[in-house]
This record gives C-alpha cells, structure tokens and sequence, in this order.
C-alpha cells in the first residue's frame, strides 16, 4: 500500500495562494468579480445610485480591481475583500484616498465599508452596497 501525502503550501485547507474548494480549482477572487447595481452613502451627506465593474487583476492571482482601485483577497477573512490604502487622482485633479474592505453579504450582494478623503479633507466614512447582475 502506497500512501501518497502533499500540500500545496502552508494554507488550512491546503490550496495553492488564490484558489480554493475541494479540488483547489476555484479561484478565491472569482466569486467577486461582475458588474454591480449599486448604491453609495457617504454618512452625513449624500447618498447615490451608481454602478460599479470589479474585474480580475491579470497580474496578480489574488488581485481584483475596481475602477482603478486595487483590492486584494490576500490575507482576507472569508467572502471578504480587502482594500489597502491608496491614493488616486481624478480627470479633474482632485486627489482622494480610499481604504477598507467588502463583504459578500448574500444572495450576490457585496457591502464595502471604507475610509475616504477628498482633496486632503478630513475622512469620510462611505458605504456602497451593490447586487451582482
């Protein structure tokens, strides 16, 4: 008898970094990406309808992107994202920083809670709730 034993590395459930499942065929990030109908609330001042796309980052296997943001399941709790801080500056000049995280809540809807600043302001807390299409 012949008892043959690996791991891909050092994960619990034994997948190499970025997969998951029972044959570690899954990609972790897969189960983001799509299309949103979505809703945005920065706390205390706006609320409003926009859509949003999170698609894969071809260069990184545990990277996702969101209209320019980096997100990253790296390191991530399950069903979350995480996105690490970062600076971006629109068409217009405008500098901001975004920092948090999304969670896949259910039935396709995906919640993020983040950090933002606008123009060296002080920071907003922002929500954006989204249902995949």
């Amino acid at each position: 008898m012949i008892v043959a034993l690996y791991a891909c590395n050092d994960d619990s459930n034994g997948c190499p970094e970025g997969y998951e499942g029972d044959q570690c065929d899954e990609e972790v990030r897969e189960k983001f990406v799509g299309t949103y109908l979505a809703t945005w609330y920065q706390i205390g001042i706006d609320t409003f309808d926009s859509d949003f796309v999170i698609e894969k980052d071809v260069a990184n296997i545990e990277g996702l992107i969101l209209d320019g943001l980096s997100l990253t399941v790296n390191n991530a709790p399950a069903n979350r994202v995480l996105i690490p801080f970062q600076t971006q500056v629109s068409p217009l000049g405008v500098e901001s920083t975004w920092q948090g995280q999304g969670v896949l809540t259910s039935n396709n809807e995906l919640r993020f809670d983040l950090s933002v600043t606008l123009g060296g302001g002080p920071p907003n807390e922002v929500i954006i709730i989204g249902t995949k299409q």
